[in-house]
């Protein structure tokens, strides 16, 4: 699907949060190349043994955010020939959370069986990933929310139903979202942010009113587990 050696613990300092670290590692062997990178849904029943376990963390406000992580964990799975993972620990610490996951590869016949694994017609409204910044106004089904930062509120559509998002008023955006058979969920970002594992340290964050970004199945999958629900 395409969407984005140290040994033993290791304490990682918080200004190289984005330096993710291998914690434990397999056995040597062949390394794959391996380019996409995709959460392993609870449903699937994993054969795969895992490649490493990786740990790093991200800020509730500033840099690194949730994507950089993202970003950094992506970059360095496929480095040691892994495309999807589990997330095994989320762990609070102040203004920051670490997280935990392990990596393995699936074969394109596992990823199919993941995939198909995933819940249907879910659609997903993010808030943005700093906390300085404030509760945005959106409508759900032209029902008021105020979607704080770190935060994300989910819809269950059905076949044939249409959801809707809405943002900033009559100059804002809209956005519609059709259940069907079969549809795997739908991620909506209120600030824009580049995905993907060879970003830059800018990661050309946008915030505003009124704006609407659609994001990856992968960084949505892997947003929705480390931030707060607020169904």
């Amino acid at each position: 699907m395409k969407e984005v050696v140290f040994l033993g613990f290791l304490f990682v300092a918080q200004a190289a949060a984005q330096d993710v670290k291998v914690m434990t590692t397999a056995p040597a062997g062949v390394v794959r190349e391996v380019s996409s990178f995709d959460v392993i849904d609870p449903a699937y029943e994993l054969q795969a043994t895992s490649l490493a376990t990786l740990t790093g963390f991200f800020l509730n406000a500033g840099q690194p955010n949730a994507v950089a992580l993202f970003n950094s964990f992506w970059k360095k799975a496929n480095g040691v020939g892994a495309n999807a993972f589990r997330i095994d620990a989320l762990t609070p610490a102040g203004d920051s959370t670490w997280v935990t996951l392990s990596v393995y590869y699936l074969d394109e016949e596992e990823a199919k069986r993941n995939l198909d694994a995933y819940p249907k017609n879910l659609v997903y409204a993010l808030g943005d990933l700093d906390r300085k910044h404030p509760a945005k106004s959106i409508k759900l089904n032209n029902k008021k929310i105020a979607l704080a930062p770190l935060e994300y509120v989910a819809y269950q559509n059905e076949v044939d139903e249409e959801t809707t998002i809405a943002i900033g008023g009559v100059l804002g955006t809209k956005v519609w979202v059709r259940g069907r058979e079969g549809r795997l969920p739908a991620h909506f970002a209120l600030s824009g942010f580049a995905v993907g594992p060879n970003y830059t340290t800018t990661l050309g964050l946008t915030f505003n009113t009124g704006r609407i970004y659609p994001i990856g199945l992968n960084v949505g999958r892997f947003l929705v587990q480390v931030l707060k629900s607020q169904n």
